[in-house]
Formats: C-alpha cells, sequence, structure tokens
C-alpha cells in the first residue's frame, strides 16, 4: 500500500513479471472530505522511477453511498 503523506517521500520496489524497479512518490497536495459516507480525494504528487523524475500526476475521486451501482452486481 502507499502512504500519501504531504511532503514527505514515500519509497518501494515496484514488482513486475519483467523485473522490480525502484519508485518513489512525493505528494504535493493531499485534500480529503468525508460527511455522511460522501466525500472525495484531491491528490497531486511526483512520481520518480529508479530515482529519477518521471512525471506530475493528480489523482481526484469522489465517493458516495450507493447499491448495485458496480457493473459486476446483479440486480
Amino acid at each position: 500500500s502507499m502512504v500519501f503523506k504531504k511532503g514527505r517521500r514515500w519509497e518501494s520496489n515496484y514488482e513486475t513479471p519483467f523485473g522490480s524497479f525502484a519508485m518513489g512518490v512525493y505528494p504535493t497536495r493531499v485534500h480529503y472530505s468525508v460527511e455522511n459516507g460522501t466525500g472525495e480525494v484531491n491528490l497531486a504528487y511526483q512520481l520518480d522511477l529508479q530515482g529519477h523524475y518521471a512525471a506530475m500526476h493528480e489523482l481526484n475521486i469522489r465517493f458516495a453511498p450507493g447499491k448495485g451501482r458496480g457493473k459486476n452486481k446483479e440486480n
């Protein structure tokens, strides 16, 4: 699992069928809010691969309680 804390670097090895490589994540924005089971998560982070800058990423997730919304659910 990854841990996103603003200003704190997270490092690990990423395993693939072709071998592993070092991966680092440095969050520059970490925001979340939850109220009555509904909420959102907003992240911005720098991704490093093998100790070198790879890219900046943003991840925005909104969630809410629901019933039977998944495409694999049977109604």
